[in-house]
């Protein structure tokens, strides 16, 4: 039997944003990273979403994957307009046709064993440690108390705690069944950028998604220079994200004029936990 009907299949979705002009070195250390024997087998297309409409990074896609030999399991779509990431992300996850999707950005890299790890048939999502990468710096991002409380959850929903201060997680970090991502809606499209990631994983909280933790340093996020310098509001993004949600559950008021006053509420205890758990 062929290989590739005895494993899980994953499409992998890579938003890019000005890749060539600040993070084309990054993108080859993601492709490497995809491209191990222990990881390509996993993988049944690779979908590169250029969110750029100022930047050809045809020919740069096209060099790089055939040096790694899957140019073939590539499918580039270039975007006429920028959308922003969480749009880009449901772009490209119109495309897919895999079980699973796995949303990573263009400057993360992931182990050589990263879907072995983290793609268990049983449960709806595989989630990763984070390992933060600054400045040839690897620090794990989950102290001993949160990694007891991962390792004791069955559903995404018991780590509703964590909610406040986002969990710390990257959407790269987790391998999801397409079943639930249609379920959930993908990531929300907002006109306040920089709350998507947080909109996707309380969609992910408030169902009934059951996930494993693997408690390794197998993701790796990192920091660099051109990141701090993005613009964003995240009160308004998160207020507007709230305000989008018919029916407000367990973690935020469910009166709608005061949500303005929940969101400070929830920046305040955000740091709180970042402190106790994250610092």
């Amino acid at each position: 039997m062929d290989v590739y009907e005895t494993v899980p299949q994953v499409d992998v979705i890579i938003p890019c944003y000005q890749l060539l002009a600040f993070n084309k070195h990054h993108f080859e250390d993601l492709v490497s990273s995809l491209c191990t024997p222990e990881n390509r087998v996993y993988i049944h297309r690779i979908i590169v979403i250029n969110d750029d409409p100022q930047e050809d990074i045809a020919s740069f896609i096209e060099l790089v994957c055939n040096e790694k030999n899957i140019y073939a399991k590539v499918q580039l779509v270039q975007n006429t307009h920028c959308l922003g990431q969480g749009a880009a992300r449901n772009l490209g996850a119109s495309y897919a046709k895999a079980s699973y999707l796995h949303f990573i950005d263009q400057d993360d890299f992931i182990t050589k064993d990263f879907y072995q790890q983290v793609l268990f048939p049983k449960v709806d999502c595989g989630l990763a440690s984070l390992v933060v990468y600054d400045h040839g710096q690897l620090r794990k991002h989950h102290r001993l108390w949160t990694d007891w409380w991962y390792k004791r959850a069955s559903k995404v929903a018991d780590l509703s705690f964590f909610m406040f201060a986002n969990l710390a997680v990257s959407p790269g970090q987790y391998v999801i069944k397409k079943r639930v991502y249609e379920e959930i809606g993908g990531f929300p499209d907002l006109k306040n950028k920089g709350s998507d990631d947080f909109g996707f994983l309380f969609q992910l909280c408030e169902s009934n998604a059951t996930f494993s933790f693997a408690d390794k340093a197998i993701f790796y996020h990192r920091l660099h220079e051109h990141q701090g310098k993005k613009q964003l509001n995240i009160t308004l993004s998160v207020m507007e994200f709230l305000n989008t949600i018919a029916k407000p559950k367990r973690f935020f008021l469910r009166i709608n004029h005061q949500l303005r006053r929940y969101v400070f509420f929830e920046q305040v205890l955000s740091k709180i936990c970042y402190k106790l758990f994250f610092s």
